[in-house]
């Protein structure tokens, strides 16, 4: 299974729910478990 995680802006997460079920694999995690998530940069919170 891939995840394109081009799309995703600073701070989202893509969850287990968000991912496109494929024939032949069964997920057994829990929906709302964090497959990948775009960190905010330290730098840049402060700079806020």
């Amino acid at each position: 299974m891939t995840l394109d995680i081009s799309s995703l802006g600073l701070g989202a997460t893509t969850r287990v729910r968000d991912l496109v079920q494929q024939p032949g694999i069964e997920v057994l995690n829990n929906g709302s478990v964090p497959v990948a998530s775009i960190d905010i940069p330290r730098a840049l919170r402060s700079s806020k």
